[in-house]
């Protein structure tokens, strides 16, 4: 059967280079089904919200280099470690942005 979307876990990273590299490797060999995984259980959202909008700049600068765009972006564990409260409302101005195309 044919490949419906590929999540990578290889961007479930703290590292920014990691995370290119991850991206990257996923758009060459899925192209346009590349779902880039993001995870706040592997770097809690609390420490810093600029850690999301590298990677959104990250995913914009790759599918312009690589002339391939990430096809989904799947979010997942966002919960902030302390009182198992969520933290959609730290990552959702990225997401919304990148959304609307606006990186």
């Amino acid at each position: 059967a044919p490949l419906d979307r590929w999540i990578t876990m290889q961007t479930y990273t703290g590292s920014l280079p990691g995370f290119i590299a991850g991206l990257e490797e996923g758009l060459n060999c899925t192209g346009t089904k590349l779902g880039v995984g993001l995870s706040a259980a592997a770097v809690p959202c609390k420490l810093n919200a600029s850690f999301y909008q590298a990677r959104f700049e990250a995913m914009s600068s790759s599918s312009k280099k690589l002339g391939i765009n990430v096809g989904q972006v799947s979010v997942w564990g966002m919960r902030d470690g302390t009182n198992n409260n969520n933290c959609y409302h730290v990552i959702w101005p990225y997401l919304k942005k990148w959304l609307a195309g606006g990186y």
